[in-house]
């Protein structure tokens, strides 16, 4: 890849997350793509300039095909955005009760 433009850097974006990473100029980027995923933006002007929007089953950068690691947010990354992590704490602390229940470790007053 060409250094960006003045002003401009080259990064990924998952929208509703608010999350993004950076990508250096030598890295390598591949997108697998899942559904609804199309190329929203395509210029060809000091240099070539894409935005690409929709979802994806995976994105991999690094230097080389061996180097390739997933950038991909995680689960808890998409329950922290919602209130579903209040769910998922009070699941936890049932199961961890329940399990302390069965093994004798609290009372049943």
């Amino acid at each position: 890849m060409l250094n960006p433009p003045a002003g401009y850097k080259y990064e990924v974006s998952f929208e509703e997350l608010g999350k993004t990473f950076a990508l250096d100029d030598a890295d390598i980027l591949v997108v697998v793509p899942k559904s609804d995923f199309y190329l929203r933006r395509f210029v060809v002007k000091d240099g070539i300039h894409l935005s690409l929007h929709g979802v994806v089953r995976d994105v991999r950068k690094g230097a080389g095909s061996s180097d390739l690691e997933t950038q991909m947010p995680s689960l808890f990354d998409h329950l922290e955005h919602g209130t579903a992590i209040f769910c998922a704490i009070t699941a936890v602390a049932g199961i961890i009760l329940r399990v302390l229940q069965k093994m004798g470790g609290l009372s049943e007053k």
